[in-house]
Formats: C-alpha cells, sequence, structure tokens
C-alpha cells in the first residue's frame, strides 16, 4: 500500500504540470499569488502523501523516499516559479527587445518604454508589500512594519547565509 501511495506522491509534479497547462488561462493562475497558492497546494498534497507513505512503512528507507519526493516537488516549483516569473513582461525582457531592434546606445539614455516598465514595477512591487501588511506608505515614503521588519530580517539571515553581496 506504501508503494501507491509514494508512487501518488511522485505523481503529484507531472499531474501540478499538466494542470498548470490546462488552466494556465485561468486569470487566478496569471497573478503571483494564484501561482504561488497553486504551488504550495500541490507541494503540501505531494508532502502529505508522502508522509502518509513514509508512517505506513516506518523505516530510514521510507523517510528518505518522504523526503525525496517533497525535495524534489521543491525543485520542481522553485524551477518553475523562476521560468513563470521570467515569462512575465520584465524589465530584462524589455531592455533584450530594445537590444534586438538596435534602439539601445550607449550615448542616449534608456527609451521612455524601459523608463516608464521599470517605474510601473517598482510601484506594482511597493503595492504589493503593502497590501500584505509588509510596508507602509507615510508623508515621509515607505516604511516597513512590524511584519516587513521581521521579513527583512529572515531575508538578510538568509543573504548573509549565502553570502549574497548584492540582494539586487
Amino acid at each position: 500500500m506504501e508503494t501507491v501511495i509514494f508512487a501518488l506522491a511522485v505523481s503529484t509534479i507531472p499531474l501540478h504540470f499538466a494542470s498548470f497547462m490546462a488552466l494556465r488561462r485561468v486569470r487566478a493562475l496569471r497573478t503571483e499569488r494564484g501561482i504561488l497558492l497553486f504551488h504550495v497546494t500541490s507541494a503540501a498534497i505531494a508532502a502529505l502523501l508522502a508522509l502518509l507513505g513514509a508512517a505506513a512503512r516506518a523505516d530510514a528507507a521510507a523517510i528518505a523516499i518522504f523526503i525525496a519526493i517533497v525535495f524534489a516537488h521543491g525543485i520542481y516549483s522553485l524551477t518553475f516559479l523562476e521560468f513563470w516569473t521570467l515569462s512575465q513582461i520584465s524589465y530584462s525582457r524589455e531592455v533584450l527587445v530594445c537590444a534586438a531592434g538596435h534602439t539601445l546606445t550607449n550615448d542616449q539614455p534608456a527609451p521612455a518604454t524601459l523608463i516608464s516598465l521599470g517605474e510601473e514595477k517598482r510601484a506594482g512591487r511597493l503595492e504589493s508589500l503593502s497590501r500584505l501588511g509588509l510596508v507602509l506608505r507615510t508623508a515621509e515614503g515607505w516604511e516597513l512594519t512590524a511584519r516587513g521588519r521581521i521579513v527583512s530580517t529572515f531575508l538578510r539571515a538568509l543573504q548573509w547565509l549565502t553570502a549574497t553581496r548584492d540582494a539586487g
């Protein structure tokens, strides 16, 4: 029985991808929040199934399989989310389009479309952070909320752990 449960857990990755392909035009899957929830739900299902399989066998091999399934889904999800992010209309993509059209030169400022796109990205990100309760607009500008300070501390710790010099 545990073999069937593990097989179901492993199958969540191709099933998830097939589901996304079938549902990719759904409005909710075109937002950052929607796509993240889609992945978190799938990962939770895979982890739960793998945990059930591990509990049914209760040996070292079952625990290793559980860990492998959870990590495999994590790698899949992170890779998917990175590709999804890159596929969105982004500043880098627009720079490449302008470069391909030979409209970027060293002696000219960036085209207005790139400047406005960069500003739209910044404004959209601040709006998202505000909705999440991480930043608050004040008369002086933007400030971290208490929740934002916690997240910021966590991100700085990750940056320190990974020896990242430039947060981008």
